[in-house]
């Protein structure tokens, strides 16, 4: 019987071995990556130089390196590191800023059940029938383990997805609440209570189990899909709806369209602008369109530009790397001639770097305190010149609205849009993303190399009127547009 038990003793000692060996490799892992992706925040972002004086991102930087060092003792596998490097990009309150992974788990956990949001609370979205529960498409969620649900989705989200003040980011985290990615900083909850359509709670105990991530990502999607609205101009009656899905590829060419309907649009019984999907782009495409629709004088008198502005790139090694890299490829497409401006750039970069300077070009003496007062909260200037149009203009956002989008509905709103639809996201004043691939190669971690000075933050726009349904179905949103909201 010893001989046995020391045999059987031996057997679990060395199965333990690799375990925790694995262990320590994954963690020896997340310490390397999670110190590079410190090193190109603190040498590469504009924000992490004093001198710009912004407090909330140094603090928030503070919260990545506290929250690396205590959660790296835990992590064990590789989703223990794959949570700490997304944990640290959610830091940062930047959806410009990110860790994504080149490669993902075989299985997640799963509920068969998908949250999202509506009208501003959580909501069963979807429900696999094989899950085996009580009908609860629809209901709403009360509370998970104890905690009321609200504060339950808040607190998940943001340590490790994005910033719960802001209803677009906790909109698009919806679907991961219900997933169990084996973050050993989370517990997945066991019981959770929705209120039904008719008014009853119902207690439900979660039926968790393994299932292939395509599987799972096609389920949330099929439920809480994003708009894909295209690039058009149409007329509907009195009206045009003018569908501005991207200010990428394509969007140039549309504001030509518009520029060329200049006078019937300016003279119609109202013109929506549809940015449903939109998630940036080249922002002087919106100012041509938004232009054409109430003129040139409208729009300079609801500008605010302080006198201390302008842009200003982090001249830091790398970042001049990166940008050599953008002029060489740009050689290649487009020849000398078309990378000029760009090799300006990047000498004179590199020449303040020499000097010793952390920006080029030089921050001047006011960047600390410049900033745009805004008395009017986004809204037109009581002088303003008179709008070039005759009727309504409408602004038709999601969640989704992101980046140069921003400034799109910043603009709008500015002319006299009236914003519809779902609120949108939030991007600040720092611009120019570069995206670096971590030493161990599984995640890559992103990073800004711009100041735009005397820009406030873009967003979060909350919409006048709020649609509660599926913004992605599109005859049913602009039959609530023209007939609710334009009572046509």
């Amino acid at each position: 019987m010893a001989g046995v038990l020391g045999a059987v003793l031996a057997t679990g000692a060395a199965e333990a071995r690799p375990v925790n060996e694995a262990a320590a490799h994954w963690r020896g892992l997340a310490d390397v990556d999670g110190r590079f992706a410190l090193r190109l925040i603190e040498d590469n972002h504009p924000g992490a130089v004093v001198a710009v004086g912004d407090k909330d991102f140094q603090a928030q930087l503070q919260t990545a390196r506290q929250h690396f060092a205590e959660r790296l003792p835990q992590v064990e596998s590789f989703e223990g590191y794959s949570a700490l490097m997304a944990g640290m990009a959610a830091d940062f309150r930047d959806g410009h800023i990110w860790s994504r992974a080149s490669t993902q788990p075989g299985r997640v956990g799963w509920t068969g059940l998908v949250l999202g949001r509506r009208g501003g609370a959580w909501v069963v979205l979807g429900q696999e029938e094989a899950a085996g529960y009580a009908p609860l498409k629809g209901a709403r969620l009360e509370s998970c383990d104890g905690e009321a649900g609200e504060n339950w989705a808040a607190r998940r989200i943001s340590l490790f997805k994005a910033d719960p003040g802001v209803e677009a980011q906790l909109a698009n985290a919806g679907g991961w609440l219900l997933l169990d990615q084996g973050n050993p900083f989370l517990k997945r909850p066991d019981v959770c209570v929705f209120r039904t359509s008719d008014g009853v709670s119902q207690s439900v105990t979660l039926r968790w189990r393994r299932e292939d991530p395509d599987t799972v990502g096609n389920a949330l999607a099929a439920v809480d899909a994003k708009a894909s609205v295209g690039l058009s101009v149409d007329r509907i009656g009195e009206g045009y709806w003018i569908s501005l899905g991207t200010l990428g590829a394509g969007a140039a060419d549309l504001a030509t369209r518009v520029e060329g309907l200049t006078e019937d649009l300016r003279r119609a019984s109202w013109v929506v602008v549809d940015l449903r999907g939109n998630g940036g782009g080249d922002s002087t495409i919106s100012d041509r369109i938004t232009r054409s629709l109430v003129g040139e004088e409208r729009i300079e008198a609801n500008r605010k530009v302080p006198a201390c502005s302008g842009a200003h790139f982090r001249a830091s090694a790398g970042n001049i790397e990166a940008l050599r890299g953008v002029q060489d490829r740009i050689r290649e497409n487009r020849g000398e001639e078309g990378a000029a401006e760009w090799a300006t750039m990047v000498a004179e970069m590199q020449a303040a770097r020499d000097e010793g300077q952390d920006f080029w070009p030089a921050l001047p003496d006011c960047a600390q305190e410049a900033s745009v007062v805004d008395d009017n909260n986004g809204r037109p200037v009581a002088d303003a010149p008179t709008s070039a149009m005759n009727g309504r203009l409408i602004v038709l956002t999601d969640r989704y609205c992101f980046s140069s989008c921003l400034m799109a509905v910043d603009l709008l709103r500015r002319v006299g849009a009236e914003q519809v639809g779902e609120a949108t996201d939030v991007s600040t004043r720092y611009m120019e993303v570069r995206t670096v691939t971590l030493p161990s190669g599984l995640r890559n971690f992103s990073t800004l190399m711009k100041l735009a000075l005397g820009l406030d933050d873009f967003g979060p726009y909350t919409p006048d009127r709020v649609y509660a349904g599926d913004l992605s179905d599109t005859a049913e949103v602009r039959t609530w547009v023209i007939e609710e909201v334009l009572g046509r």
